[in-house]
């Protein structure tokens, strides 16, 4: 499967998807561990610059503001990136990242989490939707207790931290009772349906271990998941639609995504 990008579409255009966030290695996914650090090293202070770039955009955003769904706070060609999606993700930050400000806190959910999962989910929007229905499938079969489907992965089991697990997954194990099968979960690149296999042992901190068994479905080709994420985020644009938020991005993407 060749991942696609899609031609880039203007806000207002209806998309013609129906669309509507580490992992063992050979997986899916993208080091979360390291993107924070990559994401904390680049967190520089914003240049006179792109200061003023993000203030001109931030005009027209404010313009057409009224026109995004509710609490759209970024666009990425035109798919548009709410608060809460952001916002979902504090508490495990904050948790992993001891005394972090808001602003900060919400730069890493959106470079590490949201931001890698809405690129990934434009590369190849059919594929995309595919993998969500065997997801869906798969989940129906595991939660009323009976065997994955013939055509299903081999399910993965990782004993480990947030680093080795996913960040995203490792916390939302959080909610689960031990066996409990998770929703599908859409981490950048994969949906996945997961269940921790043990009660972790003392009070949940960045320092629990888990032992987590996962089924991955990728809908980018694995092996070069990472790159094409990547390649992605250099084809496609960032659009501000709330103003606060020009001082969250942090200034290289907005010359990447211009």
């Amino acid at each position: 499967m060749a991942a696609k990008h899609r031609p880039r579409r203007r806000h207002g255009e209806r998309s013609t998807s129906s669309l509507r966030p580490l992992a063992p290695a050979g997986s899916a996914a993208i080091a979360l561990g390291a993107l924070l650090a990559s994401a904390a090293c680049h967190d520089e202070p914003v240049s006179a610059g792109a200061a003023g770039a993000a203030t001109g955009a931030a005009t027209g955003a404010a313009a057409q503001a009224s026109a995004w769904p509710p609490g759209t706070v970024l666009a990425v060609d035109g798919e548009p990136i709410t608060q809460a999606e952001v916002d979902e993700w504090l508490a495990v930050i904050a948790l992993v990242e001891r005394g972090s400000t808001l602003p900060h806190q919400r730069r890493l959910a959106l470079t590490n989490i949201v931001l890698p999962r809405t690129v990934a989910r434009m590369l190849d929007p059919v594929a995309y939707r595919e993998a969500l229905d065997r997801a869906e499938l798969l989940h129906a079969a595991l939660e009323d207790g009976g065997a994955a489907p013939e055509w299903a992965p081999e399910p993965k089991v990782v004993y480990g931290r947030a680093a080795d697990i996913g960040l995203d997954i490792w916390w939302l194990c959080h909610d689960l009772e031990p066996g409990q099968w998770s929703r599908p979960h859409e981490h950048p690149g994969a949906w996945v349906v997961f269940r921790v296999l043990d009660e972790p042992a003392g009070e949940w901190q960045a320092s629990t271990a888990l032992r987590v068994e996962s089924y991955w479905l990728p809908f980018v080709p694995e092996e070069e998941s990472r790159s094409l994420i990547e390649s992605g985020i250099d084809a496609m644009h960032l659009e501000l639609v709330d103003p606060e938020w020009k001082w969250i991005v942090p200034e290289h993407y907005w010359r990447r995504m211009k």
